[in-house]
């Protein structure tokens, strides 16, 4: 795997760049890869972009899930989260909760 976005809750617009999210509460994962294996996967990828066929592309897949589970990770490898930069464990779990998520705003002004 190339790359791997999971985002919190279904993103809107589908497509390579997620950009905006109804709620942050529904249950779900917004899992999008780039599966790097295929000959001339960057090439695909970008011919998609340009051509408007990313959904039927072979090397990009989209998905939402409440949970997911990566085996096989390599110990070379980094995780980025949130802009964080950690090393890759052996397995990576990713799960969501299911109670609502709790947001603190300064009072109006």
């Amino acid at each position: 795997m190339w790359l791997l976005f999971a985002g919190n809750s279904r993103y809107d617009q589908p497509g390579f760049a997620p950009s905006y999210r109804r709620s942050l509460n529904d249950g779900l994962l917004d899992i999008r890869t780039v599966d790097g294996s295929h000959p001339f996967a960057r090439t695909r990828l970008v011919a998609a972009l340009v051509t408007g066929t990313l959904a039927r592309s072979r090397v990009y897949q989209a998905t939402m899930v409440t949970r997911l589970r990566i085996d096989g990770t390599s110990a070379e490898e980094d995780y980025t989260r949130d802009g964080e930069v950690s090393p890759a464990a052996d397995t990576l779990h990713l799960d969501k909760a299911t109670h609502a998520l709790t947001v603190y705003l300064p009072p109006p002004r």
